[in-house]
């Protein structure tokens, strides 16, 4: 295997381990009993204006489709839609209402699954990257 093969598998090996991680954290965002209106988007029968309003829809199965697919490269982009989820629930509902206080305490608790795994994560990220010549 040439040493651009191998670098590349392990890049890939890199980014599939890291959404192993974030899909780790969906499924526990996903088993909290307060995240049910955030499984999948808003249907036209349940807001049917939801999408008149919102522009970038995402709910925690899309990401986790995202994860399985691997396509986040680094914790950014993973965090970039944990705060797309809630945005667009502070949006369509408003700041002070019950479904965005329980998009903020998803995203509280993503927060605090990231930090407790802060070292996987960056170790995944450098081997992406391959700064410094990581090696696994």
């Amino acid at each position: 295997m040439t040493a651009n093969k191998s670098r590349r598998r392990q890049q890939q090996d890199g980014t599939q381990s890291l959404n192993i991680i974030f899909m780790e954290i969906i499924e526990k965002l996903m088993g909290d009993s307060t995240s049910f209106l955030f499984h999948n988007q808003p249907t036209r029968q349940d807001a049917p204006n939801y999408r008149d309003l919102i522009r970038n829809p995402i709910a925690l199965k899309d990401m986790k489709n995202k994860s399985k697919r691997n396509e986040y490269k680094d914790r950014q982009a993973f965090e970039a839609d944990i705060q797309l989820m809630v945005s667009n629930a502070i949006q369509f509902n408003g700041e002070l209402h019950y479904i965005a206080t329980l998009a903020k305490g998803l995203q509280l608790k993503a927060e605090e699954e990231l930090e407790a795994k802060r070292g996987d994560i960056e170790t995944m990220e450098c081997v992406i990257r391959m700064d410094g010549g990581l090696q696994i």
